[in-house]
């Protein structure tokens, strides 16, 4: 067996900066890097580089392709003990690592599983922990505050929910939805899907039925809000770092906060 090629330490290393927010110390990189991808590492990869003590092959390549990468641009420059810190040029490859990576996590999660009631449904997404990306924290920590400032008391210990808002004789189910890449279309569907199917899990016996809610990192489009508002899902999406705009259920809820489209 071999080292681990080129390309990959390139993705190990670029998803692992860009999980940390774009920038990381190198021990922090190393250990994201374990984390996220031990189990890919192969015996070539945990040798000990000669002269290197302590250090595998793996940990020394990542090392030299940062060196090589600042060379080209797709790092940026750094000081000796500073930050690594990826370029503009490399975000955008790094999101799409990213992206693959909770994909994956995802589908291994909720491989051959068939679940026979409700309750082994619930069991199976409360028992894992699918790792919450830090722009995703950011906008359902903001949109939390929103709601809060509109008489909604947030929770987020909902896991594998993102967040329920409650208010007086009213719940309202949230899920939060990052649009990568301008793909309103897959963020859309993935809140639908998931709104509707915890619904039916979590809250189909419940005599108080939730408001669905769903909220975007970036505007949708008027015709997605449309669709949603077809199958009575409210969306807000953020306009600016402190402004929303919202679909007219939500603006029915009191999500009120920025441009309303167009029934």
């Amino acid at each position: 067996m071999t080292e681990s090629s080129r390309a990959i330490v390139r993705r190990w290393l670029f998803t692992a900066v860009v999980d940390l927010g774009e920038q990381a110390y190198r021990r922090q990189v190393h250990a994201r890097i374990t984390h996220l991808f031990g189990d890919e590492f192969s015996a070539e990869d945990m040798r000990p580089r000669v002269g290197r003590r302590g250090e595998a092959a793996w940990q020394n390549n990542v090392d030299s392709l940062y060196d090589q990468l600042k060379h080209r641009g797709e790092m940026l420059p750094s000081t000796r003990g500073g930050p690594w810190r990826l370029s503009p040029l490399s975000i955008a490859e790094a999101q799409r690592y990213r992206a693959g990576l909770r994909d994956d996590t995802e589908a291994e999660l909720l491989a051959d599983f068939k679940p026979k009631d409700s309750g082994e449904y619930i069991a199976r997404l409360q028992g894992q922990v699918l790792t919450k990306r830090r722009d995703h924290e950011e906008t359902l920590r903001t949109f939390g505050i929103a709601a809060a400032a509109r008489g909604w008391k947030p929770a987020t210990n909902v896991h594998p929910r993102d967040m329920e808002l409650t208010r007086v004789g009213e719940v309202c189910l949230v899920e939060v939805k990052q649009v990568y890449r301008g793909n309103a279309t897959k963020a859309v569907r993935e809140a639908t899907a998931q709104l509707l199917e915890y619904r039916y899990f979590w809250y189909r016996n419940d005599t108080r039925q939730p408001h669905l809610l769903a909220v975007f990192s970036e505007p949708i489009g008027d015709e997605h809000a449309r669709y949603l508002e077809s199958l009575h899902i409210a969306s807000i999406w953020k306009i600016t770092d402190e402004g929303w705009g919202s679909s007219a259920l939500a603006t029915s809820l009191g999500f009120d906060p920025g441009r309303q489209v167009p029934s």
